[in-house]
C-alpha cells in the first residue's frame, strides 16, 4: 500500500473542477464527489481539470485502501476519524445462498447469489466501509420498515458509502465477477466497518429553513444533502392559523390575532318551556323546558315496515292477533315465533312485493323463490338458504353485495331483466349450474369477478346463459371476460 497523504487542496480542487462543469456552487463531500463526476454529461472532458490531481495519485499509487487510511488520519485540528471494529454479526445474519434478486436482496432472481440473511442495523447518514473476498457486492439501503430505498449498484471490495438520512438497515447480496453461479463455498469473510469521526473532519453541511407555524407540533429537520440545521425561521401566527379566529367567535371588544370580536354578552335565561309534541323546539332564553308528549296510536309507525314484513307472508293484522293473544295468556304464537325463528320453508311464492329488503330471507328454510314483481334485492336478502335450489325473478334489475350467497343447494337462477349484479352476489354456491340472462337492451354490470367466487360459474361446472345476440360482448366485458368460456346463448339452453 502507498504511504501517502490526501489533503484538502486535492479535494477542494476536484470539488472545484467539478463546479466548473455542472455550474453549481454546491458544496461535495468526498464520499459525494464520484456521483457527482458521473451526473457531468459524457460530452464533457474533465481532463484538464482534473489532470494534477489524478496525476498526482497515479504516481503515487493510490488505491481504495489508501484513501480509507487517508480518511482515518484526516484531522482539522487533533485526533482524527477511524474505522471501528467489524459490526457485521455472522451468527444473527449468515450468509445464505438462493435465487436472489440483486436490487432487494429478495428471492426471485433466476440467478444464483449470496447475501446477508434478514437485515443489518446501520446508523443515517454515517460512512461505512464492507470487504469481502466475493468480487462484486450490492448494497441494498432500507428504512425502518425494511423496505429498499436505494442501493449501490454492483461495486468492488472493499466499498465505501455513507447511509442516507433515512437509512435504518442495510442488506447485501454477492455475486462474481461474471455474475455466474456462486456458492457458499466462495464466501470466506465479511466486514462492515463504521466510520467515526475524531476531533477532527470535514466541516458540517448546515442548512438553513423557513417554516408556517401550525396548531400542531412540527419536527424541522434538515433536508437530504445537509449535516444539520444553522437556523430555523418561523413565521408569524396569523388568524388564519384557525378558522374558529372570527369576529362572531369573539366577544365584542376584544382583539385576537388582529381580529376584533363582535360577539354581544348573551342572555340570562329563565323560565321552563313545556312541550307537549314531538318535533324541534326553540328553547333559547328558557333555563329549562318540560315535556310531556302524550301516547300515540302506533298504527302509523306500523305501517312503515308493512313492506318488509310482507316478505315474511305477515300483515299487521297478524302482528296486533299475535301480540293480543300473548297479552291475554292464550291463543296461538305461531306468528310470532316464525318472526323470531325464521322457520319460513318450501316454496314461497309472492307476487305482490316488489323489493326483498336487507337479509329478509337470510337462513330461512325456503326450497324455492318466486316474486314476479321484485325489482331490487337487498345484501345478504337471501343468504345461508340451506334449503334453496331455485330463484325465479323475472323483474329483477340490481342484486346488492352479498344479497346471495352461502346457498349449497342453488342449481338455476332465472333474471329476465337484470342490469346490474354487484359483489359477491352468488358467493360460495357450489351447485349453481345455470344463470339465466334475458336482457336483450344492453350487457349487465358485473361489479367485480368475486360476484360467483367459489359458485359452479367459477369452477367450470356452471353457466350463464344471455341472449345469442349479445354472447359476444359478453365474453368481452367488463368482469365478465374472466369467464368467457362459461357464458353461452339462451339457445343452447332451450334449442
Amino acid at each position: 500500500m502507498a504511504n501517502v497523504i490526501i489533503n484538502d487542496t486535492h479535494l477542494n480542487n476536484i470539488a472545484d473542477s467539478i463546479r466548473n462543469k455542472n455550474g453549481t456552487s454546491t458544496k461535495y463531500k468526498p464520499s459525494e464527489m464520484a456521483t457527482a463526476i458521473s451526473e457531468i454529461s459524457a460530452s464533457e472532458d474533465l481532463s484538464t481539470e482534473l489532470t494534477e490531481q489524478s496525476t498526482l495519485l497515479s504516481n503515487q499509487g493510490v488505491t481504495i485502501d489508501d484513501i480509507k487510511l487517508a480518511l482515518q488520519n484526516k484531522s482539522a485540528g487533533s485526533g482524527g476519524g477511524s474505522f471501528e471494529s467489524n459490526i457485521y454479526d455472522a451468527e444473527l445474519n449468515p450468509v445464505e445462498q438462493g435465487t436472489i434478486t440483486s436490487s432487494t436482496g429478495a428471492d426471485g432472481s433466476s440467478a444464483t447469489r449470496l447475501r446477508t440473511k434478514g437485515f443489518v442495523e446501520v446508523k443515517p447518514k454515517t460512512p461505512y466501509c464492507i470487504t469481502t473476498n466475493v468480487d462484486r457486492v450490492f448494497v441494498i439501503e432500507c428504512a425502518e420498515d425494511q423496505n429498499p430505498i436505494d442501493n449501490s449498484g454492483w461495486a468492488s471490495s472493499p466499498y465505501l458509502f455513507v447511509t442516507r438520512s433515512d437509512c435504518h438497515y442495510i442488506r447485501i447480496t454477492f455475486a462474481n465477477s461474471s455474475n455466474s453461479a456462486i456458492t457458499l463455498d466462495d464466501f470466506e469473510y465479511l466486514k462492515i466497518e463504521e466510520y467515526s469521526a475524531g476531533g477532527g473532519g470535514a466541516e458540517p453541511i448546515l442548512q438553513s429553513k423557513s417554516v408556517a407555524p401550525t396548531t400542531s407540533i412540527q419536527n424541522i429537520i434538515p433536508d437530504s444533502g445537509y449535516d444539520g440545521l444553522s437556523s430555523v425561521s418561523v413565521g408569524a401566527v396569523t388568524s388564519g392559523i384557525d378558522s374558529n379566529i372570527k369576529a362572531t367567535n369573539i366577544k365584542s371588544g376584544v382583539s385576537i390575532l388582529g381580529v376584533t370580536g363582535t360577539l354581544e354578552e348573551g342572555i340570562t335565561p329563565s323560565g321552563t318551556l313545556n312541550i307537549t309534541t314531538n318535533g324541534t323546539h326553540n328553547v333559547t332564553n328558557y333555563a329549562s323546558a318540560s315535556v310531556n308528549v302524550p301516547s300515540e296510536d302506533l298504527t302509523s309507525e306500523l305501517n312503515t315496515y308493512e313492506n318488509y314484513l310482507t316478505t315474511q307472508e305477515t300483515t299487521i293484522d297478524d302482528i296486533v292477533l299475535a301480540l293480543q293473544n300473548k297479552v291475554a295468556g292464550s291463543g296461538s304464537t305461531d306468528i310470532e315465533d316464525g318472526l323470531v325463528m325464521r322457520t319460513l320453508s318450501g316454496d314461497y311464492i309472492n307476487n305482490r312485493i316488489t323489493t326483498i329488503g336487507t337479509e329478509a330471507l337470510r337462513s330461512t328454510q325456503i326450497t324455492g323463490l318466486h316474486c314476479e314483481e321484485v325489482t331490487s334485492v337487498g345484501g345478504e336478502a337471501i343468504r345461508q338458504c340451506n334449503y334453496l335450489t331455485y330463484i325465479y325473478l323475472p323483474k329483477c334489475v340490481t342484486l346488492q353485495g352479498y344479497s346471495v350467497g352461502i346457498c349449497p343447494l342453488l342449481e338455476r337462477v332465472e333474471l329476465n331483466s337484470i342490469e346490474n349484479i354487484q359483489a359477491y352476489s352468488f358467493y360460495s354456491c357450489p351447485k349453481l349450474t345455470t344463470l339465466i340472462i334475458r336482457t336483450t337492451t344492453k350487457v349487465c354490470s358485473l361489479a367485480n369477478t368475486n360476484a360467483f367466487l367459489s359458485s359452479g360459474i367459477e369452477n367450470g361446472t356452471g353457466f350463464v346463459y344471455v341472449p345469442d345476440d349479445l354472447v359476444d360482448d359478453y365474453k368481452s366485458a367488463t368482469n365478465w371476460s374472466t369467464y368467457a368460456n362459461q357464458i353461452k346463448g339462451l339457445s343452447e339452453l332451450e334449442g
